[in-house]
């Protein structure tokens, strides 16, 4: 059954936990109260409060859960997010719901120099941005460490040129966010191309209209004597 969801948690400090589960009120309770969950350590440790879980992706196997959990934690992680999922399979692990996957120790991860960017890392990541504030937004992590050791790149451009022509997306009506919406052939790739839309529209409860879930069709075979 396609009964699987995936979700984040994306706290204000960079680190974010990445999840799959077939329930979400029952396993966002989970992490709220379960004193060995990473998010509720994670949450202790740096006194942050446990953010609203996002809904990434949902309707989705066991199958294509646990490989769109590991491509959402890759995402988050070449973005510069500190991913709390620390047991790995691929690149990262499956949790199927968080039953019995290790996390990690945030007080220890924090000194540890598995956590720690070293200035090639940093560097490699900067070459993909022209603009000083697109490095900043989209790889805030490895921006505030530049920062923290002095590290300067020249080429990244203070001020990216604006256009004042742009909607805000707070004030983009149904017919905008649709036409922006039907750029894309999932309701995934929409989501990793637009992020600020694809939460807004989710909780307009667009989505389902931009992509339609398909209807099941069940065949039944009947068989004469």
């Amino acid at each position: 059954m396609k009964d699987y969801k995936i979700y984040v948690y994306e706290f204000s400090n960079n680190y974010c936990y990445i999840g799959l589960t077939k329930n979400i009120k029952n396993r966002d309770d989970s992490h709220h109260t379960d004193k060995s969950s990473g998010v509720y350590k994670h949450s202790q440790s740096f006194n942050e409060e446990i953010p609203l879980v996002k809904i990434l992706e949902e309707d989705l196997d066991e199958y294509e859960a646990q490989s769109s959990e590991d491509n959402w934690c890759k995402y988050y992680h070449d973005k510069g997010w500190l991913l709390l999922n620390k047991a790995k399979t691929r690149l990262f692990s499956s949790s199927l719901g968080g039953n019995s996957s290790s996390i990690v120790d945030i007080k220890k991860a924090k000194e540890s120099s598995d956590l720690s960017l070293s200035y090639n890392e940093c560097l490699n990541i900067a070459k993909k941005y022209e603009y000083l504030s697109d490095f900043r937004i989209e790889a805030n992590n490895y921006y505030e460490m530049s920062r923290k050791y002095g590290w300067k790149f020249d080429w990244l451009k203070r001020s990216k040129p604006i256009n004042n022509s742009k909607v805000n997306i707070r004030d983009m009506s149904y017919d905008e966010m649709k036409a922006i919406a039907c750029k894309y052939n999932t309701r995934t790739e929409f989501s990793l191309h637009e992020k600020t839309l694809y939460t807004k529209c989710l909780s307009n409860g667009y989505i389902d209209d931009f992509f339609p879930k398909k209807k099941k069709v069940r065949l039944i075979v009947m068989i004469m004597n």
